[in-house]
């Protein structure tokens, strides 16, 4: 009988230390949240036994607010944040980390990273960058010239031409039926206006969510966000989803001329994803 209690204890044991054990780890990776006056959201995980902190700073808007027959500005004002690699060298070397911009159709994002005791060094860095951006007619020239460069390739690429033409195909004019990065034609119609007024637009703290993780308190890096973001103004209006839905896709093959190559290429999609 002795034998068969101490069975049964150790059997309760388990399962509440099996209850327990998800709990604790859930109440350990659980980010600290807080919301600046100007509503930009900021998420914290600390982890003393991490190498390094590592920031994500993203902008709820990416290329599907491009404006008609000016795609590209979303594009081209993700590359003026840091427009050219002096930055990147800088977090590189003097850091001991990486800096990384990601524009996709719905949300611009900085990855960054530092050694730990760099990381203030870094959330200045990005908040300087980003709360006053240097949006000019020389840096708007000069990231235009780059992303041109990497159109003209693209646009005689056959698989590029084929899934933008499938793109075009499933979504009509809707947002995600247009090039990601423009087209060099519609790159010539772009000026820095149109993109400090993107800018002023978008880039709202109100907008944006800055998520800090690694090795570093959280107390010292909220304290931080606030003094570094706490000046970023809010959007001046909100934008309203008013995308047409597209219509149905016809049925068939479709054949699209695509000068500059031999080599051909096919797409397909179904269920609205892309498939070669």
């Amino acid at each position: 009988m002795k034998i068969r209690a101490i069975l049964i204890n150790f059997c309760i044991l388990s399962v509440i230390l099996s209850l327990l054990v998800p709990f604790v780890v859930a109440q350990r990776t659980a980010p600290k949240e807080e919301k600046l006056l100007n509503g930009l959201r900021v998420l914290m995980w600390s982890d003393e036994s991490a190498p390094k902190v590592w920031v994500k700073i993203r902008i709820h808007a990416g290329a599907s607010f491009d404006p008609q027959e000016k795609e590209g500005v979303m594009m081209l004002l993700s590359e003026t944040i840091f427009p050219n690699d002096a930055t990147r060298e800088f977090f590189r070397d003097e850091l001991e980390g990486s800096l990384d911009v990601t524009c996709n159709y719905d949300y611009i994002e900085i990855s960054a990273s530092s050694k730990p005791d760099q990381y203030l060094t870094m959330l200045e860095t990005l908040a300087n960058a980003l709360t006053d951006p240097q949006i000019n007619k020389e840096t708007t020239e000069t990231v235009k010239g780059r992303l041109a460069s990497r159109l003209e390739a693209s646009e005689k690429n056959a698989s590029q031409v084929a899934d933008l033409a499938v793109r075009k195909r499933l979504f009509e004019t809707f947002p995600y039926g247009r090039p990601l990065g423009g087209s060099t034609a519609s790159l010539k119609k772009i000026d820095f206006a149109d993109l400090k007024f993107a800018y002023d637009r978008l880039f709202g703290a109100d907008n944006v969510t800055v998520a800090i993780s690694g090795n570093f308190p959280t107390n010292v890096g909220f304290r931080a966000v606030r003094r570094y973001f706490g000046s970023w103004l809010k959007s001046d209006k909100k934008v309203p989803s008013t995308f047409k839905q597209p219509d149905p896709p016809p049925a068939g093959m479709q054949i699209v001329q695509s000068p500059g190559f031999v080599a051909a290429s096919v797409a397909g999609a179904a269920d609205g994803t892309l498939g070669w």
